[in-house]
């Protein structure tokens, strides 16, 4: 496969980083407006414009620019009819994904969204032992995205840049819409947007939903939790771990306990995590889309732009 990458800034170099080591490549063609970013590699060229590399025909294009530059781009390659892989979120609003939507779909071509968490490790196990009923029926999902100010982003807020990634992982998780959701934002650092989300609503099953979303901490976390009639799955992301609180089955004959009805700690397990690096399996997936359509569980542009309905309600609510 012949793959382009547009953007060299972090993430695009990862995707340059993992495509050079995936035998299906061979050959990477980028493009960045900034001179000296190419990256060392045999099979890697060069261009001078994304019309350059449209005509060194790729099989799909990564789109890995800042998101003001999403919408452009990726209507670009929609003219051309290149599939895209188009970093999240999709654009700076609604109307700018509802355009890029509408230029795919006219341009019957594919665009899916690089909604990375959905391979991520620890949630692809988190979901398989929801799937598997490890903790009986749901009744609350939490996450929690938190760490420092990242200064290589200036063009979006923490809805944009963090929380869309748990938007999409509780909708891809549970299969299930959001039947609201409140919200409050905070913006205690110097710029235009929020630093701090909490939000807390239902999904469509009755299920109970929180996120908590900051640039202020200064310690990283990702977690995932889920609450079940049965017990807890908590997932920690950043070390791809996932661990089983089963509920208590001790009953107590002392006084003040006796007619306790509420949970009790039982059994903990730590589930081996089989792991391969998300990015890999993201491309894997791209790349059986664009001859088997809705063949994987890779983030779709319908699913990316509820994605950014939801966003669109948290913002202007």
């Amino acid at each position: 496969m012949i793959v382009g990458v547009v953007g060299l800034g972090a993430m695009g170099k990862n995707h340059v980083r993992v495509l050079n080591q995936m035998p299906q490549v061979e050959a990477i063609i980028v493009y960045d407006k900034e001179t000296g970013l190419t990256p060392a590699g045999k099979n890697i060229r060069a261009v001078k414009g994304l019309e350059e590399m449209a005509t060194s025909s790729p099989d799909y294009v990564v789109v890995s620019l800042p998101t003001k530059f999403h919408s452009e781009t990726a209507k670009f390659f929609a003219s051309m009819q290149i599939p895209i892989l188009l970093e999240k979120p999709v654009a700076l609003n609604v109307r700018e994904a509802e355009e890029i939507a509408l230029a795919f779909t006219q341009a019957n071509t594919l665009c899916n969204l690089g909604h990375i968490e959905r391979f991520n490790p620890s949630l692809r196990s988190l979901k398989q032992k929801m799937l598997e009923g490890v903790v009986g029926e749901p009744l609350q999902i939490s996450t929690r995205r938190v760490g420092p100010f990242p200064h290589r982003v200036n063009d979006v807020g923490v809805v944009l840049d963090l929380a869309t990634h748990d938007i999409d992982l509780v909708s891809w998780i549970t299969q299930q819409d959001y039947e609201y959701l409140s919200s409050t934002t905070s913006s205690p650092l110097p710029g235009k947007h929020e630093d701090m989300l909490l939000a807390a609503g239902r999904l469509t099953n009755g299920v109970l939903v929180s996120h908590e979303v900051n640039w202020v901490t200064p310690t990283k976390a990702r977690m995932t939790s889920v609450i079940g009639k049965e017990g807890m799955l908590v997932a920690d992301s950043l070390r791809a771990e996932l661990r089983l609180f089963k509920n208590g089955e001790a009953r107590s004959e002392w006084g003040m306990y006796a007619n306790f009805r509420g949970v009790t700690e039982g059994e903990e397990i730590k589930f081996v995590v089989a792991v391969r690096e998300p990015l890999l399996q993201e491309h894997e997936a791209m790349m059986q889309e664009i001859t088997q359509p809705g063949s994987t569980e890779i983030c779709s542009l319908a699913e990316g732009l509820h994605v950014m309905r939801i966003v669109q309600r948290i913002l202007h609510d």
